[in-house]
């Protein structure tokens, strides 16, 4: 996961987004059979109403955000990366989301493509784009079988931002910052009652803002530091004085 380096906007106009954000309507047109044998249905949001959902709750909160989509077939694997961008040049780039191509022809590849964008950009915005159907899909070997690297890159940047946080931390608690203190302010902020219930991204950007804010203040204490006249035992004696005979 990358971003640029201010996010508050951008965090801002995700969290007004969010709060206007609708799930997208399912489409159930698509069945397959279970691995019993048995014939059910596939309920899930499709690329464009997921598109659509989002763009209406971005214009409907005049968040100022919007993103797009880059996909990358190379090396026997289809990458996607979601890149989320604000009007204030802020931006956070989810990914790459990669899903083996094992080989298929190009319908396969555009089948593929769609699949991966939509499993991409759910994740990068919350969104649900399954049915929630009490686990009878995990009986299925198709949606087994793609669901796989989507999940396991999902798990993957989960891991990217925790580590990234205990850096961050872990800077701050050298620079004697009270860990609590920050957190109170980021709760505060968000308006709940715990940090856990903070979204870990928007996490992420508060405490690379505190070590940014760290790091220019160690930097001009520095600068400070280096600009003030080296006090001596002599400072205050006339030069000319010292040493001679009165």
């Amino acid at each position: 996961m990358k971003m640029s380096e201010e996010v508050d906007e951008l965090f801002n106009g995700m969290f007004l987004l969010k709060s206007k954000l609708k799930q997208p309507k399912f489409d159930s047109s698509v069945d397959y059979k279970t691995k019993k044998g048995d014939r059910t249905k596939f309920e899930y949001a499709t690329l464009k109403a997921i598109e659509e959902a989002i763009r209406e709750a971005a214009q409907a909160a005049t968040s100022g955000i919007d993103f797009q989509q880059e996909v990358i077939n190379e090396n026997n694997s289809l990458a996607v990366n979601t890149i989320i961008y604000h009007t204030s040049g802020q931006w956070v780039m989810h990914g790459p989301f990669t899903f083996p191509t094992n080989g298929q022809n190009p319908q396969g590849l555009g089948s593929l493509s769609t699949y991966a964008r939509r499993y991409a950009l759910s994740a990068a915005f919350g969104i649900a784009a399954d049915k929630d159907d009490d686990g009878q899909a995990a009986n299925n070997d198709h949606k087994e079988n793609q669901q796989e690297p989507y999940q396991n890159e999902q798990q993957s940047n989960e891991q990217k931002i925790e580590k990234t946080i205990a850096e961050y931390k872990n800077y701050l608690l050298k620079n004697q910052r009270d860990l609590n203190e920050l957190n109170q302010y980021i709760i505060e902020k968000e308006n709940v009652g715990q940090i856990e219930q903070v979204d870990r991204l928007r996490v992420m950007g508060y405490y690379k803002a505190f070590v940014t804010k760290q790091q220019t203040a160690n930097a001009e204490r520095e600068q400070q530091t280096a600009q003030d006249p080296v006090q001596t035992e002599l400072d205050g004696v006339n030069p000319v004085r010292w040493g001679q005979r009165r």
